[in-house]
């Protein structure tokens, strides 16, 4: 670490950051990203091949357990688009400084947009969709906020620990 950011953080007093949180974090976007494309970038839809049979077993088994039947291809493809950004979205917050967080919103928009765009242009068999789009970017921003709200709550705890260490601490215990 350089000496302006260690006494930055030392008079901020905030501790520096962990560059093994961030490591971690970044290698875990980029293996969501790389799952993302390879999904996104398949050059057949998911209605064609064996995940047919799989969608059709799972929208039959949600419909049996009560789900109504109006739910069908395109509401689970809505669902799935949100599940599969939540990570991104999670891990990508994780990976910024905390100034920068919302820059995740926007960077999951872009990735999903350029995705969308990368379909409509080279990938003649899959249909770009708007909705994606919007799928998309809810799942980031869930997994953003998910990741503010734990962040917050390990920093609230640090202060309890650390508040608890000193108490004992002035008494001798």
């Amino acid at each position: 670490m350089l000496e302006a950011e260690r006494n930055s953080a030392t008079d901020s007093g905030a501790p520096p950051r962990s560059r093994l949180r961030v490591a971690l974090a970044s290698s875990l976007t980029a293996g969501c990203s790389a799952l993302i494309l390879a999904v996104a970038m398949w050059p057949k839809p998911v209605t064609e091949g064996p995940s047919k049979t799989i969608i059709e077993k799972v929208l039959a088994a949600s419909h049996d357990a009560g789900v109504p039947s109006g739910f069908g291809f395109q509401s689970l493809q809505f669902l799935a688009n949100i599940g599969m950004f939540i990570p991104f979205g999670f891990f990508l917050a994780l990976a910024l400084t905390r100034g920068r967080v919302w820059g995740a919103a926007s960077a999951t928009l872009a990735f999903s947009g350029a995705i969308e765009l990368t379909q409509e242009l080279f990938l003649p068999d899959r249909a770009s969709d708007p909705w994606d789009v919007v799928a998309n970017t809810c799942g980031g921003l869930i997994g953003l906020g998910l990741a503010v709200v734990l962040c917050h709550m390990v920093k609230v705890r640090d202060r309890w620990v650390v508040a608890r260490a000193l108490y004992f601490d002035a008494r001798g215990a």
